[in-house]
Parts: structure tokens; sequence; C-alpha cells
């Protein structure tokens, strides 16, 4: 059943975000293994965490992208890999689908990619461009609302988003303050 699924999901996000953890940590230690370990272990274990990975509910996705996110940030400081940035960009973009928080995560991280990048944002501006739009391509499912509510006559818990007015409302969540 459905409330089955999501708490697995939320336990499998979690997991994964602590093995994002210790991978970090590895790296930084230039592969301690029980560095790792004991970072991903105190991460996954520490009680706000744990309480996420065992409830329904839209935390462990946002520590499962912000975790992917840090790793794929580090992985291209280390490498220097540009496809590493553009999966960055479409990575920030689905993240900001789920929690808008994460902007006041991904903001320096954006900008730190930036000034990594910034010799081939010169040489290739448009290369900025095309990150703009695989930001925006991770933000695509908001273009769903309108036609799934189209669908559904009670237009679901995301209120009225046929018309501007009332997606703009969904999407500043408005309704959360």
């Amino acid at each position: 059943n459905v409330a089955y699924f999501v708490n697995i999901s939320s336990a499998v996000l979690t997991s994964l975000a602590a093995l994002f953890v210790g991978l970090l940590t590895a790296t930084f230690t230039h592969g301690h293994i029980p560095s790792a370990v004991f970072a991903a272990g105190m991460f996954a274990f520490s009680p706000l965490i744990w309480q996420y990975a065992v409830t329904a509910e839209v935390f462990p996705l946002n520590t499962f992208f912000a975790a992917l996110i840090l790793i794929v940030t580090v992985r291209f400081a280390v490498s220097r890999q540009l496809w590493l940035v553009s999966l960055g960009a479409f990575l920030c973009g689905l993240a900001l689908c789920n929690q808008h928080t994460i902007i006041l995560y991904e903001a320096p991280l954006i900008l730190y990619i930036l000034y990594l990048a910034r010799r081939v944002i010169w040489r290739r501006p448009m290369y900025l461009l095309q990150l703009a739009a695989l930001f925006f391509l991770g933000l695509s499912p908001y273009a769903l609302l309108p036609l799934l509510a189209a669908f559904q006559a009670d237009g679901g818990s995301w209120g009225d988003v046929r018309t501007l007015d009332g997606f703009l409302h969904h999407f500043l969540r408005r309704d959360y303050g």
C-alpha cells in the first residue's frame, strides 16, 4: 500500500544520504574507512535524522538531495569534470521541487561551483545558459501540476493550480507562511 511504500522510501533515502556522508568523509580522509563508517553511522543515528527516517515526511528526500548535491560538488572540486556541474544544476532544480528551503543550502554551493568553473564560463558564456536550462529542467515537475489538476476535479492537495494565481500560491507555499 502507499503508506508502506512511503515509509520504506523514507528509510531508503535516509540510508543513501548516510552512505553519501560516508563517501564524503572517505574523500576528505583519503580513504580512511573507519572514519567514513563512523561519520555515516553518526549521521544516520542522530535523533532528528532517525526520526525522519522512520516517518512518512518530505525531509528524507530533502536530506538525500542535500547529501547528493554536496557529493557532486565535492567530486567536481576534485576532478573538474564538467558533466558534474550539469548534473548538479539539474539536481538543484529538482531538489527545489521537494523543499524550497534547500535554496539556502544550494546558493553558496552554486556560487562555489561557478567560481571553480569561471574559466569555462568566461570562454563559453553559453555554458551558463545551458546550466540554467538544466536547473529549470529540474524544476519541470511543477509544470505537471496544472495538467494533473485538469484531470482531477477536486484539484488534489495542491489547491487550484489551473490558474496563474493558484499556481503561484502553491509554488510560493503561501499556506505554510
